[in-house]
């Protein structure tokens, strides 16, 4: 029987109750893991960011096109980042 009720065509748990999956021991990390992400997180702040509004159909939406409320888009111009 499943442990919760789903639409998915098959069972997500993998028939793994909760003391089964607590039991699940984690395979050892990388020699490199942490420099990994430790160079990731270099990188990454090195990035200019860049955000900007545009109107679409008169509500503002955000660079990835979604739709953001007005108390969003008024919080953004605020920041001075934004017309």
């Amino acid at each position: 029987m499943a442990m919760f009720r789903h639409a998915y065509p098959f069972d997500p748990t993998h028939e793994y109750d909760l003391d089964a999956l607590l039991a699940v021991v984690p395979p050892d990390p990388p020699a490199d893991f942490a420099a990994f992400w430790r160079d990731l997180q270099a990188r990454a702040g090195a990035v200019t960011v860049a955000p900007t509004l545009r109107e679409l159909m008169g509500k503002p939406v955000d660079y990835f096109g979604n739709q953001q409320s007005s108390t969003a888009a008024s919080a953004w111009r605020e920041t001075g980042l934004v017309t």
